[in-house]
Order: structure tokens, then sequence, then C-alpha cells
């Protein structure tokens, strides 16, 4: 498998160019592996990011929440997800049925990235497992749909971890945080989920705290998500989610331990392979087909032509 110079030096033109976009520290080495990473994963797959555009194929509009809900519609459809579920395997539907594999980096600083290019399209995720990892895995395949909708489509986006002081968050942002939100908690999974809730713990009245707590690990996101989804479609009035999020804080630690106290069911654990599984399954492809060859039985030797006496 020959490794594709042109495909190496687009990658890291890309991906730094992605660093300096999201101001974070530029590194040589994490840069440097991530465009391997990727042009070793295209000299095995022999992939097309074209086929990637499909999602967004005849999709016009600017980033905004309405383009968010119908993008999500449309991928919870590319992905055969039916929308009454949560989607705790996105990771593996993003290989196998987008044809996007997930890329680990070893950088805690940097919460996620992608790159898409004519090669293929990738989602970055740190090395380290988070409690966030199946969100940002949504977020990050958000900003490969709005890459896909540009007149120059190729392109990559990292987004680094910030301290809280950041300035005022780009349109871009907003989008793949709605896209994420649409896409990893579908209204009709949303409305099974707090009907069962509410007759199980006997609730009734405004949605509380303690069952968005519960709906967080029911669709595997954060609290802070749970709540401005609930807010975004009017369980919620408008603030009330950072006002709630702030509470948790400040009276027991944060929304996490709060759910501990209560002893809500654990957080399901999202599967993300060390190695992209379209190199597995590419990678035992070709151990089968070379197996397949030694074992086919060589033609026996021909006897020597004898003239009769």
């Amino acid at each position: 498998m020959e490794i594709s110079q042109e495909t190496l030096d687009l990658a890291e033109a890309l991906l730094r160019n992605a660093y300096q976009n999201a101001g974070a520290p530029i590194q040589d080495p994490e840069v440097a592996t991530l465009a391997l990473k990727i042009a070793f994963a295209a000299s095995v797959q022999g992939r097309n990011g074209f086929e990637f555009f499909k999602n967004t194929k005849g999709v016009v509009g600017s980033p905004s929440l309405a383009l968010a809900a119908s993008m999500a519609s449309r991928v919870r459809s590319a992905l055969e997800a039916p929308d009454d579920e949560p989607l705790f395997d996105l990771p593996r539907l993003l290989s196998e049925k987008l044809g996007t594999d997930i890329l680990l980096l070893d950088n805690d600083r940097v919460s996620g990235g992608c790159i898409l290019m004519n090669i293929g399209a990738f989602v970055v995720l740190p090395v380290n497992r988070r409690p966030s990892d199946l969100f940002v895995c949504a977020h990050e395949l958000g900003h490969l749909l709005l890459l896909s909708l540009r007149t120059d489509p190729q392109g990559a986006v990292v987004d680094a971890v910030h301290d809280g002081s950041r300035s005022a968050r780009s349109p871009n942002e907003h989008f793949a945080d709605a896209f994420a939100r649409e896409l990893l908690i579908p209204g009709p999974g949303l409305g099974f989920a707090i009907q069962e809730i509410r007759e199980q713990f006997k609730l009734s009245g405004p949605i509380g705290d303690i069952e968005l707590l519960y709906l967080s690990r029911v669709f595997g996101v954060s609290f802070l998500v749970m709540a401005k989804r609930c807010e975004r479609i009017g369980l919620l009035p408008e603030g009330a989610a950072l006002t709630l999020y702030k509470i948790l804080v400040e009276q027991f630690g944060g929304p996490e331990e709060r759910a501990d106290k209560l002893q809500l069911p654990p957080r399901p654990v999202i599967e993300i392979a060390s190695v992209p599984r379209s190199i597995q399954a590419a990678t035992i492809q070709e151990i089968v087909s070379r197996r397949t060859v030694k074992q086919q039985p060589s033609l026996p030797e021909r006897p020597a032509n004898r003239k009769l006496a």
C-alpha cells in the first residue's frame, strides 16, 4: 500500500490552517501524525470523499437552527436510525453508513475536530475517553456537513478546549451544537422518554432537574445539552438551562454529582475503536485474500510427452 504524498501534504496544510483558526498551539508531531493516518486510510480503503457529499445533495442555506434540524433528520435517515431511540452507536454507524471514520489525537487541549477531503471524511477525537464523546462526535459531524456545502469543500476544523473566557461563538459553532442536539435527542424519542419517566416516578408539572438528569443519561449527553434541547422545544423557558446548571454546581458540585447521589442509572459506555473500523475491515479482507491465494492447490505437473511404441 503506497501512501500518496499529495494527500499527505494537503492534509497537513488543512490541519495547520484549522489549528490557526482555532487559536490552538500548533504541534508539528500532532499534525504530522494525523496527516499520516489520513493518507494511510486513503491508501488502504481506496475511499472517495465525494460519497460523503450525498448527505447534503440539494441542500442550500446558511447555518441556522432550521437547517440544523433538517440535516439531523436527513442524517438519521442515512444512518437508518429510528427517531425514537438514542444513538449510542453513532461512532460505528458513521463508519458503516457514512464512510466517516474516527481518528484519535493525543492532545487533551483539543476537544475535537474534523477534516473533509476528496479522499474521505474524518472526525477527530482525543485519545482519552470523555463523557462528552458522543456529543462531540455529533458536533464534528455537523462541521463536516457545513464544509461539504462550501464552494471549496475541502477543509478542516479544530475545536480547542477553552476556559470559559472566550468571545462570542461563530454561527458555525452554534449550528454544530444545534445539529448535535437534534441528532442525538430526536423529538419523538424525547417525548416517549419523558412520558415513561413521569409515569415511573409519578411526576407532574414543569420539567425539573431530576428529569433532566435522568434524560441526559438516557440519551448519553450532558445535563446542559439536554436542558438546552428542552429549552429549544419549549419545555423550559429561555435561559432556564444555564440557570439550572449553575444551581446544580452551587448546591451539589455539578450535575453528575447530583445524579450519582440520586443513584440514577450510569451513563452508557460509548465504544470508539482505537483503529478506524474501515481500516480494520480492509486489513482483515487483505489477510483473508492472501490466505486464500496461498491455500489454493497448485496444478499437477503434466507428464512429459511420450511416443507410443
